[in-house]
Parts: structure tokens; sequence; C-alpha cells
């Protein structure tokens, strides 16, 4: 809860409380926003048992029979530090190529045909003690055998520095969720009356259904929307609303943490109408203050976006 009372009263209970467990859970514990709500230290790391992983992928860099194998984020037993853990998962490596890991989760026909396709396939299987015949009944299930001729136990991670790559998907439903904190800041600002109007019916059906195309309404792009020399270093979200005069479009504008901005249509109007509209706020989840800054021109030094596919996954090296 911020200093501030943001509330916002215009809102349908029923509809906010599906849409909570629909978008906001999975923005708040199965994307790159998730993830760094831990790495800043916003959530303490026994928070980190909450992330659901299906947006999250994370592969183990080290030597030994663990590399290339797909890790959870956990803690160690005191649950003060984050560390990695390996999962249950399945390695398929066709002769000459790298080993593809699969998680327990992601077993399925099609992924198992993807990753095993050939006669000569080296299969290795990473699972809790005692949990090498579940899966391997699993993968018999769909359809898949193998002959089992070595087993190791009690496999610790290297005793050396280790690497961990993340990939994190950006699929519909996190832009939704974006889209709906967009929405509820300029809900905040301008009212609901104002909002309610039909012109914002086409942001309002993609955040509430799924309806419509997400490439004409959100665009999403690495890097900030600040400009200064202390934004480097800021950890404060942001949010803001403003007039695009080349789109004619009212756009608002999320950037969480400072490191991924999204950009969300939310009407196409009347330029004499929307274009006096411009407003934006630096959210401080540590401080718990709201402030309201000036919106820079993007002549004067804003820096270069890069754009995040959205649908595939964006790697990110921590």
């Amino acid at each position: 809860m911020f200093e501030q009372n943001w509330t916002i009263l215009d809102v349908c209970d029923e509809c906010n409380g599906r849409l909570g467990r629909e978008l906001d859970l999975n923005l708040t514990r199965d994307s790159f926003e998730a993830y760094l709500r831990l790495e800043t230290h916003l959530r303490p790391p026994i928070a980190a048992a909450n992330l659901r992983n299906r947006r999250i992928k994370a592969t183990l860099h080290a030597s030994g029979p663990l590399d290339g194998s797909r890790i959870v984020i956990g803690t160690t037993p005191t649950g003060d530090t984050l560390i990695p853990i390996p999962t249950p998962q399945v390695g398929f490596r066709r002769a000459g190529e790298d080993w593809t890991f699969l998680t327990e989760g992601e077993l399925s026909e099609e992924a198992i045909v993807k990753a095993a396709k050939g006669s000569q396939v080296e299969v290795r299987v990473f699972a809790e003690r005692g949990g090498l015949e579940r899966i391997r009944t699993r993968l018999s299930e769909l359809g898949f055998s193998f002959e089992i001729l070595e087993q190791q136990l009690d496999i610790g991670m290297p005793p050396e520095r280790i690497q961990v790559t993340f990939d994190f998907s950006v699929d519909t439903t996190i832009l939704r969720a974006v889209a709906k904190i967009a929405f509820n800041y300029a809900t905040k600002l301008l009212g609901g009356t104002v909002t309610r109007r039909k012109n914002f019916d086409e942001i309002r059906k993609f955040i509430a259904e799924g309806i419509g195309d997400w490439k004409t309404l959100v665009s999403v792009n690495q890097g900030s929307p600040l400009v200064g020399c202390d934004v480097p270093g800021s950890l404060a979200h942001t949010c803001g609303i403003g007039w695009l005069p080349d789109q004619q479009s009212l756009i608002g504008v999320v950037c969480l943490f400072n490191q991924i901005t999204y950009r969300v249509r939310l009407l196409t109007g009347n330029e004499s109408e929307w274009s006096v509209v411009g407003r934006q706020h630096l959210f401080d989840a540590f401080s718990r203050r709201i402030v309201e800054i000036n919106i820079a021109d993007e002549s004067a030094g804003n820096p270069a976006l890069v754009p995040v596919v959205v649908g595939t996954t964006q790697l990110i090296a921590r």
C-alpha cells in the first residue's frame, strides 16, 4: 500500500476479482517483473515458492551432468537466500546436437516428438530420489520408452561459479495485465465516467476478455521512458498517459522496475479533446511514495528502446 490512497472505486468487484486471478497473479508470479520482485528484494526470498514457472524458463550453465538443465529459483533451508534448484525433467540429445530439456510439466507428445525426433536419441532424466519411475511411467503414457543404462544418485551443484540464463515469455495474458494497469491509471486521473465511454470499448474488451489484436493495442520495448543521469539506477515504476499525434491515439505508458516499457493504446479519437491530456507518475514501491513528474520530450534524449518480440521469449542473463 502506498502512502497516498489510489484505490479506484469505479470498478466491478466481480470483474476485478476475476481479472485479479486471471491476469494480476500471472504478472506478479510468472513474468520478468515477478522475478524482479525477488531480485530487488521487494519480496522476501521465500516468495520464490510462489513463482509459477510457466513463462519463466531458467537454464543452468556449468560443468558436469547438470549443464544445460532446467532449474527453478528456490531458497536455502533457512529461507533467506535465493539459489538455483534442479527441477524434475527429461533431456533428449541426438548425435551431434545439444541437449534439449523438458520439465516434467512440459512433457507432451508434441514436445517429445520435436525433441527426440530420430532413431538414435540419448535420454537423461533428473528427478528427486524415487521420482525416476514416475517420470518413466509418464513418458510411457506419452508413447516414449527408453532403456536405463546408468544411474547416479545425489548429483549436486558444481562447486565453481555457475551461470543461469533466464527466458521470460511475454504473452497475451501479460499484455492484458499491463493494459489493465494503464486503464486503471487513466481511470484514476480521468474518472470512471470518462473511461466508461464507448471509445474505450476496444481496450476494455481486450483486458476483460482477450478480444482484439494485441499488435495494434500494446507495444513492448526493453528500456525506460525516463531521462536523466539517475535513471539507470532507479527501480521505480512509471505510469503515464498522453496524446500521440502521429497515431491520433491516447496512449498509456507502464514501466515496472524501470526495465521494460509497455505502451497501451487506450483509444483513437479527436485530437482537440485528448491532446491536453498528459500526466506521469513515479511509484516507488520501496518508499511507498507516489510522485508526479513532468513528461520528458522524447527528442531531448529518450533512450533508444529495443523491441521485445511478443509471443516468443526475451533472453536476459543474470
